[in-house]
């Protein structure tokens, strides 16, 4: 990554409420699967493997992330969708299988496009927005 870039990253993450280091999560993770996506197409197995692991890894920091006491039913629920989105991953990894990634685009895409929108609802609650 680039070093500005890097440095916006790092300005972001230290200044985002937790709501939004949620969505800078997915924002990563979707990045990551492209790129893994696209290095599987062009044969690249090494870059794939080692993006497709660091999408692994968000996923589970996703999942670590889930409060049960807050609401166990959504909790119940995002923990369920968060092991089949790392096992899909974990198999796109072995398999070279770019179909399991896809798979998962479109559930990291809603999910995220979720937080937003309530993130943006709260705020216009609070008459931030």
């Amino acid at each position: 990554m680039h070093p500005t870039a890097q440095r916006y990253l790092e300005s972001q993450i230290l200044t985002a409420s937790p709501e939004q280091l949620v969505v800078i999560l997915y924002d990563g993770a979707i990045r990551f699967c492209l790129r893994a996506q696209e290095a599987l197409e062009a044969a690249k197995g090494e870059e794939a493997g080692d993006l497709l692991i660091r999408a692994q890894r968000i996923v589970l920091e996703l999942l670590c992330a889930l409060r049960p006491d807050a609401n166990p039913e959504i909790s119940r629920n995002l923990s369920n969708l968060y092991v089949f989105m790392y096992e899909e991953l974990v198999w796109a990894n072995i398999s070279r299988d770019t179909a399991r990634i896809h798979n998962i685009l479109p559930l990291l895409e809603t999910l995220r496009e979720g937080w937003s929108i309530a993130i943006e609802k709260a705020k216009e609650k609070r008459g931030e927005g």
